[in-house]
């Protein structure tokens, strides 16, 4: 193999090294691009849905309100007319009178007060003591200002026992006649499940769980097996929720990325499973996988043509070479930029300095110690100095010279580019 060969093949080496390194990095610069672009990516669809989410709970805020608020007014006619529906006189009032208006106005219960404050008759359809039930409002001044002969009835919402109830009180006798109502949706009203509805039938991207959370409660969620363990991770944990970003959680040994957001006293999650965020990380990585080895390809393709046409030329320059030094008793090729020798056509004395001493400079010296005479040895290393070599060849065909050597033939030593 001669030197070109060997430093082509050192190339190809170095070529194959470098092409590996550079596809080990390039997989890992590709993975962690195709990671943030797959977080980034679910993130814009986190936020979409937060935007959906909020709008849901703002229209359902909405109706809510517009119920309550005409539940309030009912239960306010309801109760203004119970004076129409009794005579005034409070003796005549009893548990049995109450229990039948309660009945036909469909109320939760009533009680009626006399103007000393003692519960004259009452009734609640649940068996729950009214008195004690609403013994706060019955204290509170609008109400009490009635048994001093205001004629302004009082109405408002309160939550007793986890449940909203619509309350009216108004002027009764000398006392006060309260009645109230359960503001809980009745199971025929269709609107009471927009939420459910609505987490239920949408497809969200990537195939979130959902979560609408009160407090600790989860008001809804488009998963039927979403149980209050997971609402108390997301809600009471020691979770670093990144606000601007994807949050890790871990739930059941699995993995999932979540974006929360806030709507009023509503919390709204979404969940998404880590096969599904980074379902397109492994595209992403084929795609520039697919791109990088046809870069690599038509590099190496260009590189192996042009390696191909230089050992060609330098083929046709040693053939040129060998046929020119069959009329020399031996012959070398000097590589001026690696000072390297090559041997060609060497004698058995050249030949076996060449094997003991092929550095350059160590070659020259050995060869004019002991092949050159000492009388010609000045003309020689003169001439084969190789540190001026290249300077003292430009422009000139060759560079010669008469020796002797130390058995006292003559030679005749040239030096061709």
């Amino acid at each position: 193999m001669t030197n070109d060969e060997r430093r082509l093949h050192r190339k190809h080496l170095v070529t194959a090294a470098v092409a590996v390194v550079t596809s080990i990095v390039l997989l890992g610069l590709l993975y962690t691009v195709g990671t943030h672009r797959c977080l980034d990516k679910t993130l814009g669809f986190g936020r979409e849905a937060m935007v959906f989410l909020q709008a849901a709970c703002e229209k359902y805020d909405r109706y809510e309100q517009g119920r309550k608020t005409e539940a309030t007014h009912n239960l306010d006619a309801a109760v203004e007319s119970f004076s129409t529906f009794l005579p005034p006189d409070r003796v005549e009032v009893n548990d049995d009178r109450v229990e039948e208006y309660v009945h036909t106005e469909h109320l939760s219960g009533m009680l009626v007060m006399d103007g000393d404050g003692h519960m004259v008759a009452h009734y609640d359809v649940g068996g729950r003591d009214p008195l004690m039930l609403w013994r706060e409002e019955l204290a509170c001044s609008s109400v009490v200002s009635m048994y001093r002969g205001s004629k302004v009835s009082y109405s408002t919402v309160v939550e007793r026992r986890d449940v909203d109830f619509a309350v009216s009180a108004v002027p009764y006798g000398d006392g006060v006649a309260l009645g109230y109502r359960s503001l809980a949706p009745e199971p025929a009203d269709d609107y009471s499940y927009t939420i459910a509805d609505v987490l239920v039938n949408n497809t969200f991207h990537q195939s979130p769980t959902v979560l609408v959370m009160r407090d600790a409660q989860i008001v809804s969620s488009n998963d039927s097996t979403v149980d209050i363990t997971l609402a108390r991770l997301l809600v009471d944990s020691g979770i670093d929720w990144k606000d601007e970003g994807l949050t890790r959680v871990e739930y059941r040994g699995a993995t999932w990325y979540a974006v929360r957001a806030a709507y009023k006293d509503y919390r709204l999650f979404a969940l998404y499973p880590k096969s599904e965020v980074m379902s397109g990380r492994i595209t992403f990585v084929a795609a520039g996988v697919l791109v990088s080895l046809a870069f690599w390809v038509v590099v190496l393709l260009a590189r192996n043509i042009v390696d191909h046409r230089n050992l060609v030329e330098k083929d046709k320059q040693l053939g040129i070479i060998n046929a020119i030094s069959a009329i020399y008793d031996s012959t070398f090729l000097l590589h001026l930029d690696t000072l390297e020798i090559e041997g060609i056509n060497m004698s058995p004395a050249i030949a076996k300095i060449f094997a003991e001493h092929s550095e350059a400079y160590d070659f020259m010296d050995t060869v004019c110690r002991d092949i050159v005479s000492p009388e010609s040895r000045e003309a020689v290393v003169g001439l084969v100095d190789i540190s001026t070599l290249r300077e003292r060849m430009e422009g000139v065909p060759y560079l010669a010279a008469e020796v002797r050597d130390c058995r006292g033939a003559w030679y005749s030593l040239q030096v061709v580019p």
